[in-house]
């Protein structure tokens, strides 16, 4: 009898535990647009641009989404536990650009080169947030080696968030790519053009 009851209490032990341990939540995968969906689809493209380099630091290399509280420690990145990019956002950010931007592969053509330093939800408070893409982008001729542009557009762009979660932060910062192209596009329109030299 004894037995019998220390084993019903083991039982009800392991079944307390399993109650009480947190069930976890599955990883929801975001990206910065739907396949099928390429950004320019409706606009005439560059044909000045014919390929595109997108660069980012370290800690943009990989698949988690990050933000920022910067009412309580600004200089902290926190990363959102359930939610993940699908793909690293420089090479989401270079899909978009070639959708929208390369025109074809003519000759005397000009490289796009994007330097991607930040893509982050930043919170000014517990219920506002917005988006930051801070980015700076240059062209060089399509067949040289040459390390640097020798011009550069730099960007810092910034776009509200429809709620203070990770779905809200995806969809400002899908408006801040969208941003970002145009910007580019405009400045590709009174860019000087590449030659060789």
């Amino acid at each position: 009898m004894r037995y019998l009851a220390l084993l019903l209490g083991l039982v009800g032990l392991v079944a307390g535990c399993g109650v009480l341990a947190p069930v976890p939540q599955p990883v929801a995968h975001f990206d910065l647009e739907l396949p099928g969906q390429s950004y320019g689809e409706r606009r005439e493209r560059v044909p000045l641009v014919v390929a595109v380099e997108v660069n980012s630091p370290s800690w943009l290399r990989s698949r988690a989404m990050a933000y920022r509280l910067l009412y309580q420690v600004e200089s902290r990145r926190q990363l959102y536990r359930e939610s993940r990019w699908s793909a690293e956002p420089a090479e989401m950010v270079a899909l978009a650009l070639e959708r929208a931007l390369v025109g074809g592969s003519a000759p005397g053509g000009c490289r796009l080169r994007v330097e991607l330093d930040e893509l982050i939800q930043v919170f000014e408070g517990p219920e506002l947030s917005h988006a930051l893409l801070v980015a700076r982008a240059g062209l060089r001729p399509a067949g040289t080696a040459a390390v640097s542009p020798p011009q550069w557009l730099d960007l810092v762009i910034r776009e509200p968030a429809i709620s203070p979660d990770a779905v809200g932060g995806v969809a400002a910062q899908r408006a801040a790519l969208n941003r970002l192209i145009e910007e580019i596009r405009a400045w590709l329109a009174v860019a000087p053009a590449c030659r060789a030299n």
